[in-house]
């Protein structure tokens, strides 16, 4: 079983437009080292998602549920889970940065 999630190319995306609006807009300058980390984070989500796709991939569908190897691959989504949950917000609350900055602009003009 093999799951494509591109969630890694849409945050790509989302994080290039952040660079043309910093390099488009000067007074976004103390947004670099946000979009800097987030850059970062990224990477390190495409290293997770290779691992969480062999999780997935190693999925028996008629697992007995007492059996450790069930818990294992369990805990191990759940890990997963929370780090997809963590990169997303990261992004997120960059994105409510602009908004915020992008609103204050728009209504002093």
């Amino acid at each position: 079983m093999v799951i494509k999630i591109k969630i890694t190319e849409q945050l790509q995306c989302i994080i290039r437009y952040y660079d043309i609006l910093l390099k488009e807009n000067p007074e976004l300058e103390n947004f670099a080292e946000d979009i800097s980390e987030q850059n970062e984070n990224l990477d390190d989500l495409v290293k997770r998602m290779e691992k969480f796709n062999e999780v997935i991939n190693d999925i028996e569908c008629a697992e007995c549920l007492e059996r450790d190897a069930t818990i294992d691959k369990l805990i191990k989504i759940h890990s997963f889970l929370v780090d997809f949950d963590w990169h997303i917000s990261e992004v997120y609350d960059l994105n409510k940065k602009f908004v915020k900055l992008c609103s204050e602009k728009r209504e002093s003009l």
